[in-house]
């Protein structure tokens, strides 16, 4: 194998992909078959480093981006107290369930929150009556 800018190059994107697989066992196979075929062993550790400094700011990026057809995320918006208008509430449930809010159920295990959770729900599913 000669160390001509093509072969170099081919080496190169070969261990990219692999190194972009995260398939240490293909970077293996493409330098060890290069070293077999004639290329200088030091020549195939200098483009495998190559490879790997150019690669190790982008390698992380490329396997967590998200789909390209994932929404965008949302801005956060930071609005102060004082500056936030009261409203009226829209209760679901009057005094203890607003519509449309935010609402958490917490407490202690084994209290009874799934069971109230389930009622909530089937009362909301069958138009039921609060109690």
């Amino acid at each position: 194998m000669g160390s001509s800018k093509s072969t170099t190059k081919a080496l190169f994107n070969s261990i990219t992909v692999a190194e972009l697989n995260g398939d240490p066992d293909e970077v293996t196979r493409i330098t060890t078959g290069a070293i077999q075929a004639g290329a200088d062993p030091d020549e195939v550790a200098r483009i495998m480093a190559a490879a790997r400094f150019e690669l190790a700011d982008k390698i992380e990026e490329i396997r967590t981006r998200p789909p390209d057809d994932a929404p965008e995320a949302e801005c956060l918006t930071m609005t102060k107290a004082s500056d936030v208008q009261p409203r009226d509430v829209d209760w679901l449930w009057p005094g203890w369930l607003p519509r449309g809010e935010l609402t958490l159920l917490a407490g202690q295990p084994k209290t009874g929150k799934t069971t109230l959770a389930l009622s909530v729900a089937s009362i909301l599913s069958r138009g039921g009556k609060w109690p």
